[in-house]
């Protein structure tokens, strides 16, 4: 049956009003997602990259500013990792020189991307392809070594120190060979800047494991409520449960290097003091200038509250642990019996 020419134009107005309505919400969408956007390339290098892969995105100021093109291997020993990247050039304002981009993990066990850190206007921008500077991602593997490196050093300085003190009082030293010994000196300092840069790093790492105590424990709650609605599986609240022991044991681990750091801050402190106050030393100090026992003072108290800090988040993870095992029973008995019943 033939249309009428009434019918044929409505339907003619149709097509053209719904190209119209999907044409509008092509460029809507594109212009959210950024699919119009003039773009420029700039790259980073990288020692390594901790499983990022093409396509992550990268963020300006907190801002999805663009993509990962590419990642090319280095070519021979002793290369980087270099990572292209695909910036829109809204951003243009912010590239500098000075630029330093760094790989960052989203949320509790989410996909890697890169935050690029604005430069300063001082800096040139940075030109089509450039090469921005780069921030190694910091490890929780490295902290800790670095945490037992800085109290293995403090135990051999206040060994050293114990040493020295005992044969000025045996009368087997003289304070002459003791202001001489450039090794001393060096080590005395090597020391106080190890237990600085440890305890620096050790802040900014337990403030992130705290962090991602509260993601888990948003994330099992999220995995509970959709197991009572029937919308989960037990496997998840395993896969929940074998995280919260690996965090529990790391942050064990990590007491007990704080612990080990704290002790020798303390004797290093004291010893340190006591060598000021004796006129044996009196003089090497004078001339070497002061060791300031309050700053010590003021990283073992730090240290002695982050401690605390950490005791308190290992006690609720193991509370939060047992949570886990009686609602993982109670979901396995009910999964069984529902089985039998079929």
């Amino acid at each position: 049956m033939a249309l009428s020419s009434a019918s044929v134009f409505r339907l003619g107005i149709f097509v053209f009003l719904a190209f119209i309505v999907f044409f509008v919400g092509i460029i809507s969408l594109g212009d959210r997602k950024g699919w119009f956007d003039e773009t420029t390339v700039i790259n980073a290098r990288f020692t390594d990259i901790n499983g990022l892969e093409t396509g992550a995105p990268v963020r300006i100021s907190g801002i999805n500013a663009g993509k990962i093109l590419s990642i090319l291997p280095p070519r021979k020993l002793g290369d980087q990792v270099t990572v292209e990247m695909e910036i829109s050039r809204k951003f243009d304002p912010l590239l500098r020189t000075d630029s330093r981009a760094r790989i960052e993990t989203e949320g509790l066990v989410g996909y890697k991307l890169i935050i690029v850190e604005p430069g300063t206007e001082s800096a040139p921008p940075v030109e089509r392809n450039g090469m921005i500077q780069s921030l190694e991602p910091v490890k929780f593997a490295d902290i800790t070594r670095q945490f037992y490196d800085a109290s293995s050093d403090i135990a051999s300085i206040v060994k050293t120190i114990d040493a020295i003190a005992d044969s000025v009082r045996k009368g087997k030293g003289t304070l002459g060979k003791l202001v001489k010994d450039e090794s001393l000196y060096r080590n005395l300092s090597s020391a106080a800047v190890s237990v600085d840069s440890a305890f620096n790093a050790f802040n900014d790492q337990s403030r992130k494991i705290a962090e991602i105590v509260s993601q888990v424990s948003v994330s099992v709650s999220e995995i509970m409520d959709k197991i009572n609605r029937g919308e989960g599986t037990v496997g998840k609240l395993v896969s929940s449960d074998s995280l919260y022991a690996d965090i529990r044991t790391s942050t064990t681990e990590f007491i007990d290097v704080v612990k080990k750091l704290e002790d020798g801050v303390f004797a290093f402190s004291e010893n340190m003091e006591a060598l000021k106050r004796n006129w044996f030393f009196k003089g090497y100090f004078e001339d070497r200038g002061y060791w300031s026992r309050e700053e010590f003072t003021r990283i073992d108290e730090s240290l002695t509250l982050r401690r605390l800090e950490l005791e308190e988040m290992k006690n609720a993870l193991s509370q939060k642990l047992l949570d886990i095992e009686k609602r993982e029973a109670a979901l396995r008995k009910a999964e069984e019996e529902a089985a039998r019943r079929k």
